[in-house]
């Protein structure tokens, strides 16, 4: 059986708890990078099915990942949500098929529905 692979990339401690706390309750197999270049390390090796980025990080940030993903065949299909508290990131979500922006705070329900609709769209297909 395989599981629905999602990576959080998220610098603060508490909503990489968060986060994988909730992601693992709906069965899903979590990866969590603190920073920009650790997930920039995950991603070389990994294809997750699911990505919840937080667009301001330390070192890489945001931006770089999603532009590191853009040129990466394998990578180019995942569903990249991008968080941030600065709503000018949003126009990034035009550069891949498949991206949502959300506002932070990102609440509980919102990644509980968006891992969801993910998981249906990956077993549809």
């Amino acid at each position: 059986m395989s599981f629905f692979k999602v990576l959080v990339v998220e610098d603060e401690v508490a909503l990489r708890v968060i986060y994988d706390r909730i992601l693992r309750m709906l069965g899903c197999e979590v990866t969590l990078a603190k920073d920009g270049e650790e997930a920039l390390r995950i991603l070389e090796t990994h294809t997750p099915d699911l990505i919840f980025l937080d667009m301001l990080l330390p070192y890489v940030n945001g931006t770089q990942i999603i532009q590191y993903i853009m040129t990466v065949q394998r990578l180019r299909h995942i569903h990249v949500v991008m968080v941030s508290s600065a709503s000018e990131y949003e126009q990034y979500k035009s550069l891949l098929p498949s991206a949502e922006f959300h506002l932070k705070p990102i609440l509980a329900n919102q990644i509980k529905s968006i891992a969801r609709r993910a998981m249906d769209a990956t077993n549809h297909d």
